[in-house]
């Protein structure tokens, strides 16, 4: 919400840090939203500013990394009816072998490195709660809300191989969609 009391919609950029074991780096939450919950670093973007930059910014300035070359794999669209949330943002991926640095701790009480097993096994377990109305007893690790909409919605999604692929071709999905979208018929002549 606004100042005004006005929903807003968080638009920014959240990026999968991978190290040298493919592992990408998540930080745990604090403060509002999503307390309590691992999330991809980021930013919110803003007025005049690229994804790419917004990424390079963003994870500069939560996690002490300068990251070069993120390459933006999707995005995101999410509509949260039950928490009021609203996320509009990239996905970006790079690589950094880096250790972060906790910048923030009233934002992000610490970083870690996670696969992409663990991940979806931590997806998994809190969508079953979630589905079951256990979810407020739920005392396990937690995925940020985009997070889980992410994989809920694409349980296949593999953001280094997506990554690797806009490495080794120079496109990611979301220039192909961008593509074939302006090469589209125009709805109305």
């Amino acid at each position: 919400m606004d100042p005004e009391g006005k929903q807003v919609v968080s638009k920014g950029v959240y990026v999968f840090i991978f190290n040298s074991q493919n592992a990408f780096l998540m930080g745990l939450r604090e403060g509002s939203p999503g307390a309590g919950t691992w999330g991809l670093p980021g930013a919110d973007l803003e007025a005049l500013e690229t994804p790419v930059d917004c990424a390079k910014d963003g994870v500069e300035a939560e996690t002490g990394l300068t990251i070069t070359l993120p390459k933006i794999l999707t995005y995101i669209n999410d509509i949260f009816q039950k928490d009021k949330a609203h996320y509009s943002h990239f996905l970006a991926a790079c690589a950094a072998d880096q250790t972060p640095v906790l910048m923030d701790p009233d934002t992000c009480k610490e970083w870690k490195w996670f696969s992409l097993d663990e991940v979806r096994k931590i997806f998994k377990a809190q969508d079953a709660a979630e589905r079951k109305g256990t979810i407020a007893k739920y005392t396990r690790n937690k995925l940020f809300l985009p997070a889980m909409a992410l994989f809920g919605r694409n349980p296949k999604f593999d953001p280094h191989e997506a990554y690797k692929l806009a490495l080794e071709t120079g496109t990611t999905d979301f220039e192909v969609s961008l593509k074939q979208r302006s090469s589209s018929p125009p709805l109305f002549s």
